[in-house]
């Protein structure tokens, strides 16, 4: 018990900062997939392309395992990307994200997203973990980077 609420307490702290989010124009949000990058671990066991509900599954919790292994979401504690990438393929606010979390957390346990505070710390996270699946600036990717790979949605 007293595992699960230092657990509970570490994630809520980490998307709890996330709460104070940018506005986003309409036309910021029609053009997330062109402005984001889907990156996953090169050894991922999620297909390419991914159907779009399956990256909102694995976002909010409800998709935890592929073939065996365990998946972990990515977030970057920017709020700008994080709202944008929730608009667009979780759909709702950080905030509802952040709530649907911490009630999943609070009645189920278990381990929320990780987060990241750059796109560096999403890369060496997804690099590291075989489940993982974080998102980018697309400016931000090379598609050189090593241990990871993009993951094409289709919608």
């Amino acid at each position: 018990m007293k595992i699960m609420k230092r657990t509970v307490g570490v994630v809520l702290g980490g998307l709890l900062c996330l709460l104070p989010c940018a506005r986003l124009s309409a036309a910021d949000e029609a053009k997330a997939s062109e402005k984001l990058v889907i990156i996953v671990n090169e050894g991922s066991p999620l297909p390419n392309p991914c159907p779009a509900k399956k990256l909102k599954d694995v976002f909010v919790g409800t998709a935890v395992f592929e073939n065996k292994v365990k998946l972990l979401p990515v977030n970057q504690r920017d709020p700008e990307i994080m709202g944008l990438f929730l608009k667009q393929f979780v759909g709702g606010s950080i905030g509802t994200y952040v709530s649907a979390w911490v009630k999943k957390l609070m009645s189920q346990g278990g381990s929320g997203p990780a987060n990241a505070e750059s796109t560096e710390g999403v890369v060496k996270i997804v690099a590291d973990t075989k489940g993982a699946v974080g998102y980018l600036w697309r400016k931000e990717f090379t598609g050189s980077e090593k241990g990871v790979r993009e993951l094409r949605i289709a919608e």
